[in-house]
């Protein structure tokens, strides 16, 4: 359960507020607002996430120390459309990433070949 409050008594925004508000609002539709920096999240206040905030997150990976740090090489792999709902279903029920499965499979394929 959430321990969000909602105030019973809302306060009443002022018309200049209420302009200022939606000349934002407008801004920001048509792109011309622009964040500052990098979206900082305080881990220990931030309550749950939703499910595409967790897979987003994961699909960043592991965060790396400073010191053992590995070059890591980006795939970029064409796939059939069945392959890759296949694919996606095991990695689901392994409870890994897409990319894990891959280097996964790509290992256990690679020590098959140089037997």
């Amino acid at each position: 359960m959430s321990d969000l409050k909602v105030d019973p008594t809302p306060m009443e925004l002022g018309e200049r507020d209420r302009a200022r508000l939606e000349r934002l609002d407008r801004m920001a539709e048509r792109g011309e607002i622009r964040p500052v920096g990098r979206p900082r999240r305080c881990l220990a206040s931030s309550g749950p996430i939703s499910a595409e905030e967790f897979e987003a997150t994961m699909a960043l990976g592991r965060p790396r120390s400073e010191e053992g740090t590995r070059t890591v090489t980006t795939w970029r792999v064409r796939t059939p459309e069945d392959l890759d709902k296949r694919a996606k279903a095991q990695a689901a029920k392994e409870h890994l990433p897409l990319s894990a499965l891959v280097r996964k499979a790509m290992n256990v394929y690679l020590q098959q070949a140089a037997a």
